[in-house]
């Protein structure tokens, strides 16, 4: 048996390169959304191969933004430069060798990792059945704080030891996290 390559993509979604976090959603859920910053209807529902999808809030996020419309047309809305960097996007290869509730454990540990750094993250997993599982985890580029506002991510934070920290790149971060998560499993 050959063993699994492990494969992570990540990218950030902006406007600045005509992306949009609506449609990356839509795409990535299988469904319909329309972008309400641009009036953009984006329709992915004959897409398929859709297995799993979730929405991950921290417990002081708004509740409505369960439904993923919300959730990302929110951060449209609150995103005001045409280039504006609105969501984070990891692709996430699944290894073929362990069952469909594996997967899904290992795209929630991921998301979970970034729900405890105040992200809101919209998780998909596709399967077509050609040997190619895997996630797309998408995560707003800034954290809410506990009384639910986003925090600018440009500033420094000041932390309870009254000194300012500037946030560590989540991508990195996630990769450090998921290579050693995957090599303990091992």
């Amino acid at each position: 048996m050959i063993p699994a390559i492990y494969h992570l993509e990540a990218k950030v979604i902006t406007r600045g390169v005509g992306r949009s976090a609506v449609a990356s959603s839509a795409y990535m859920s299988c469904s319909e959304i329309t972008n309400e910053y641009d009036g953009v209807k984006h329709d992915y529902t004959r897409k398929g191969g859709l297995v799993y999808e979730k929405i991950f809030l921290p417990s002081h996020a708004p509740p409505e933004w369960c439904d993923r419309s919300k959730l990302w047309n929110a951060v449209e809305e609150t995103e005001k430069t045409r280039d504006s960097r609105l969501a984070r996007e990891f692709i996430v290869a699944l290894p073929v060798e362990v069952s469909r509730e594996r997967q899904i454990a290992e795209a929630e540990e991921f998301a979970k990792a970034l729900i405890d750094d105040g992200m809101c993250v919209d998780v998909c997993i596709h399967d077509t059945g050609e040997g190619n599982p895997h996630a797309h985890i998408m995560a707003t580029v800034r954290p809410l704080n506990p009384d639910g506002k986003r925090i600018d991510v440009h500033n420094s934070i000041r932390g309870d030891d009254g000194l300012k920290h500037v946030p560590v790149d989540i991508s990195f971060a996630l990769l450090l996290t998921y290579s050693s998560a995957s090599s303990s499993s091992n």
